[in-house]
């Protein structure tokens, strides 16, 4: 319950979604924009908690006077004329245990370590992760409008080069090939995801703790036999849920820890340099795309066709 209080306590009131809030947040963001653009992109990571409030004000405005327009500006500069009447949402996940390696690095440097001695745990990072997401979803769920918001792996987006123009075309915004030359695909954005993603968990698993400088791993963190075991039980804890949103623990750590790689690695783990060109499969990358929520499967992009 405290989770959900201090999730609450994040997210903006639909109530307060208004027309003047709308123009008060076009002002603050439009200097950092080129309002020409067919698309812009706001990426504060804390909105993905206020997918209803920021729906409720873009809507709220559109109604109000039927564009969009800079309350800040003398000219009432207006933007593109062909823009949505509301915003369009799109969350991207990258696998929870990873993510929650991945942020390590910050809860323990200068500036954060006094604020997050709850995240410390690996495990209370998995249950922030799916509480964030799993509130994204139902979120997703109250918007009323199919196509309103679409969610997608980054590890299905580092394989699929055309992840990207169907997420865009599920949103119904312009087509990505306005954005980008004939042949834009989703590597140039999260080409290299699955690949970072596997050397946290190595490094992890391995005994190491990530670094946000040379050298990545520190090793010697904590014992590879201790971090099996807390992996098995994290596993244990945690599989059916993260199932929900596609992914798994099932295979994550086989092949990072086989028999070929304890002789030759650090801590007993390795990590590819290009897991999809030497092989590996959704099942070694964590995912489990066939477990997915069914209420959650509406909300999501998992190949490049569109489904």
């Amino acid at each position: 319950a405290g989770g959900a209080d201090a999730l609450a306590r994040l997210a903006e009131p639909v109530t307060a979604g208004t027309a003047s809030t709308a123009h008060a947040l076009w002002a603050q963001w439009r200097p950092f924009w080129n309002a020409s653009r067919p698309v812009l992109i706001e990426k504060t990571p804390e909105n993905v908690l206020n997918q209803p409030f920021l729906d409720a004000a873009f809507s709220a405005l559109a109604a109000a006077d039927g564009d969009w327009v800079d309350a800040s500006s003398s000219s009432a500069a207006r933007a593109p004329q062909h823009w949505s009447a509301r915003p369009r949402f799109v969350v991207v996940l990258r696998h929870p245990l990873a993510w929650a390696i991945a942020v390590e690095k910050w809860l323990f440097n200068k500036w954060n370590r006094d604020h997050t001695p709850l995240l410390r745990p690996v495990r209370a990072r998995l249950e922030l992760w799916l509480a964030v997401i799993g509130r994204a979803v139902r979120d997703a769920a109250t918007l009323g409008e199919k196509g309103t918001t679409s969610f997608f792996h980054a590890e299905v987006a580092d394989a699929a080069p055309d992840l990207i123009r169907a997420v865009a075309d599920r949103l119904g915004v312009v087509p990505l090939t306005t954005l980008r030359s004939n042949n834009a695909s989703t590597h140039l954005f999260y080409r290299g995801y699955a690949a970072s993603n596997l050397r946290y968990v190595a490094c992890w698993l391995g005994g190491g703790a990530p670094q946000s400088k040379d050298p990545k791993c520190k090793r010697g963190a904590a014992a590879p036999e201790d971090r099996a075991d807390e992996f098995d039980a994290l596993a244990e804890t945690f599989e059916a849920r993260v199932n929900a949103f596609g992914y798994s623990f099932a295979g994550l750590r086989d092949r990072l820890c086989d028999a070929t790689a304890r002789p030759r690695c650090p801590g007993g783990c390795c990590a590819p340099s290009d897991p999809r060109a030497q092989g590996w499969s959704d099942h070694d990358l964590g995912l489990a795309l066939d477990r997915l929520d069914a209420g959650f499967r509406p909300f999501f992009v998992l190949r490049s066709d569109g489904n």
